[in-house]
């Protein structure tokens, strides 16, 4: 991915140097025609940027989903345990009672 990043900047640093060339209308002419040949290799090189980055952003987003898929079923099972523990509470109490009365 870096490679192609270098070769942006490669191009349009090369595209800004095309454009100080022109002098006069035949270079106009010439060097119209070479900064729309750059624009296309831009173009090409900024969608297989894009192209490769996306199976990463769609990776981040699964990845995201499942931790927070993880999340909800950990606060599930903690809403469980305090469900247990509130239960158990309430059987210690009854016993503390019921030792009492014996």
């Amino acid at each position: 991915m870096s490679t192609i990043r270098t070769q942006l900047v490669n191009e349009l640093n090369e595209l800004h140097n095309i454009k100080k060339l022109v002098d006069s209308y035949e270079d106009y002419e010439r060097v119209v025609k070479l900064i729309i040949a750059k624009e296309r290799q831009l173009t090409e090189l900024l969608s297989k940027q894009l192209n490769d980055s996306v199976p990463e952003y769609i990776d981040a987003i699964k990845d995201a989903k499942k931790a927070t898929a993880a999340a909800k079923a950990a606060v599930k099972d903690i809403e469980k345990i305090e469900g247990y523990l509130v239960k158990a509470a309430k059987a210690i109490k009854a016993l503390a009672f019921l030792l009492r009365l014996f």
